[in-house]
């Protein structure tokens, strides 16, 4: 069973994260609105289906990206500030000739700046990341004792026996022998890259690890080793972990609590859209009536329209296409079934049919759009 961390210190609160990449005017919502919370010694895991914005997140949080909205604190200290978006407030607040709003904003993006210039990326050395492709995160010019030690240059220190004996130890640590050292990337299979990569991350002895699918490109009978050895990692170091992964079975096993980000907001707006208009369509007691009975058709798209990652998955199912054929069969059946057994209770045929089939449709007109939309963005 997982650990209860309520009670426990939160080393990092991420507040309304937004990061849009383009201009304020054409620009692409790669996270959008994105809050949590990780408390010390826990691991979040986090999912989503392909695109979602997962490594996004990650990489913004470790500053690698500057955000364009909202804020990350890091042990109860702010480390950066979405400028883009306060500044969009503030011109917003402008037109509205709101002097209050104005000043605020003012002062606040002075804050911000001040914080963003002051928390660089070189500074936030207690967060490190454990990057996606062992391949391509290691610097094939650089050898394995270079890679590690580069964190310690980086930080100021110049004592070489304190660095050979600093990287030996992490070597050891993550399953490899001294002798490694030496060597260079390309002499490694992808498990013994990626291990090197852990040793990066843990030489500097960091609360916090953002690990970006760190598994996904390796092969099945590496993973579990990998798995395992970050678990044995945390467990010895108390060390907290922002876990990224599309694998529910790998983030079940290895994490305390588990978020999901979703990027079908058209299916849920439509849903919402269809609500609306049951809603006024009704008159009188039967207003009440329609809008019972479209909850009910629109619950398909609490668990099938806003969770497609979770359901598809559950089925064996990794790619989007199989992800929407799923939703829209649920709504299909939801839509020839459930007036049926609404009629078969309370004997209205005609009125539940109608509310569900306008409720159903409008949820797979969403997933027609949504799909689309997701083709067209690629």
């Amino acid at each position: 069973m997982s650990k209860d961390f309520r009670d426990a210190e939160v080393l990092l609160e991420v507040q309304n994260l937004k990061q849009y990449f383009g201009s304020m005017r054409a620009s692409v919502k790669a996270v959008d609105d994105v809050s949590f919370q990780i408390h010390k010694g826990e691991v979040l895991g986090v999912v989503g289906e392909s695109g979602c914005g997962k490594t996004t997140t990650g990489r913004s949080i470790i500053k690698l990206y500057d955000i364009t909205g909202g804020k990350v604190f890091f042990n109860g200290e702010c480390i950066t500030v979405g400028i883009q978006e306060l500044k969009k407030q503030l011109r917003e607040a402008k037109k509205a000739g709101n002097t209050a709003e104005v000043e605020r904003l003012k002062a606040e993006i002075k804050e911000g700046k001040k914080i963003n210039k002051t928390h660089t990326s070189r500074d936030i050395n207690k967060i490190q990341m454990i990057f996606q492709d062992p391949v391509a995160s290691l610097n094939p010019r650089m050898t394995v004792r270079e890679i590690i030690a580069e964190g310690l240059t980086i930080r100021g220190v110049k004592d070489k026996e304190f660095i050979n004996k600093k990287v030996i130890e992490m070597l050891e640590l993550v399953g490899l022998v001294p002798e490694h050292a030496d060597r260079y990337p390309h002499e490694f299979s992808g498990g013994q890259r990626q291990r090197i990569g852990i040793a990066r991350a843990i030489v500097l002895e960091p609360e916090l690890i953002i690990a970006d699918e760190p598994i996904s490109a390796l092969d099945v009978s590496i993973q579990a080793q990998i798995i395992n050895l970050l678990k044995k990692i945390q467990q010895e170091r108390q060390l907290t972990y922002l876990f990224i992964s599309h694998d529910l079975s790998v983030v079940k096993y290895i994490s305390d609590k588990i978020g999901r980000i979703n990027t079908l907001t058209i299916t849920c707006a439509v849903s919402i859209i269809g609500l609306t208009s049951l809603y006024m369509s009704g008159t009188g007691s039967m207003m009440t009536f329609y809008i019972g009975i479209s909850v009910v058709g629109l619950c398909f798209g609490a668990i099938m329209g806003v969770f497609p990652g979770f359901t598809a998955d559950q089925f064996g199912a990794r790619n989007n296409s199989v992800n929407y054929g799923i939703m829209f069969v649920g709504f299909a059946l939801a839509g020839y079934f459930g007036p049926q057994i609404m009629s078969s209770i309370y004997g209205k045929t005609g009125q539940y049919q109608n509310a569900f089939l306008i409720a159903c449709s409008l949820n797979i007109v969403g997933i027609i759009l949504t799909f689309i939309y997701r083709k067209l963005k690629k």
